[in-house]
């Protein structure tokens, strides 16, 4: 069984890739509507990373289509 592995992007990394704050970005990790995974480490701060994946399917969910 093959598995691939997606490339990670931190918070800025998104929010330089869809045109947004960084801030917004951990808003929609927030609320749900961005997936991503928390690799802290016991007792400091959340540090996020989204996968590529994830970023995908969250762009093709907000895509606009036409009216």
């Amino acid at each position: 069984m093959s598995t691939k592995m997606d490339f990670t992007l931190s918070p800025a990394a998104v929010a330089k890739r869809i045109g947004c704050s960084r801030k917004h970005v951990y808003e929609l990790l927030a609320e749900g509507s961005l997936h991503g995974i928390d690799i802290r480490t016991k007792g400091n701060k959340p540090r996020f990373r989204i996968s590529e994946s994830s970023l995908v399917m969250f762009i093709e969910t907000r895509r606009v289509r036409e009216i």
